[in-house]
């Protein structure tokens, strides 16, 4: 993380899915527009492909009931373009957990959640600081209405679980998002 400060020091953590190509440091900017790092690289050159990023409002030690990470869908695979094979129920299946790496600490996260969802802000559609707005936010992936939605009904949320929210968007829809959420399973 020292290397990675000293080429950015909005690099905090680092993001993983096994087998796929989301391998990418997640960024937060302190100083700059919130969506800086939609238009913005790791290095923060303007323009594509952007880089991984979370809003101002989640804290960098993933402390909070739901933390939103965003990225583009890139043509040409990268970024988080590789959340959209999670449309697959066997890819679904067969690649369940997301880890997270920050200098002090691992996380691990169960995939439970990958679907077609409204392009609304999640952190102000939601009061996730309540059991309330998490619970309602579970509900609501629940009764979305796609066919390549996909949701593992055995994981059960419960008050204090704490969730990662992955967000990119769909070619052709822009007034919807495609996200994988996944809930903390183990932290080291």
């Amino acid at each position: 993380f020292e290397a990675l400060k000293v080429k950015n020091p909005d690099i905090y953590s680092w993001i993983r899915i096994p087998d796929t190509a989301v391998d990418y440091p997640i960024l937060q900017s302190t100083s700059d527009p919130e969506d800086f790092y939609l238009n913005h690289t790791v290095d923060r050159t303007s323009g594509l492909p952007g880089a991984i990023y979370t809003r101002m409002n989640n804290a960098k030690d993933f402390s909070d009931t739901n933390t939103v990470i965003y990225g583009h869908n890139m043509k040409d695979g990268s970024m988080f373009k590789g959340l959209h094979k999670y449309e697959d129920k066997s890819y679904f299946d067969g690649h369940p957990y997301v880890y997270i790496y920050t200098p002090d600490k691992s996380y691990k996260y169960e995939i439970f959640a990958a679907v077609t969802y409204s392009d609304v802000l999640l952190s102000s559609a939601f009061d996730f600081s309540t059991e309330r707005g998490l619970l309602d936010f579970v509900e609501s992936l629940k009764n979305t209405r796609n066919m390549t939605d996909q949701i593992k009904e055995s994981v059960e949320i419960k008050e204090g679980d704490k969730l990662i929210t992955l967000s990119t968007c769909i070619a052709g829809k822009p007034n919807n998002r495609y996200i994988v959420v996944a809930v903390l399973r183990n932290e080291e």
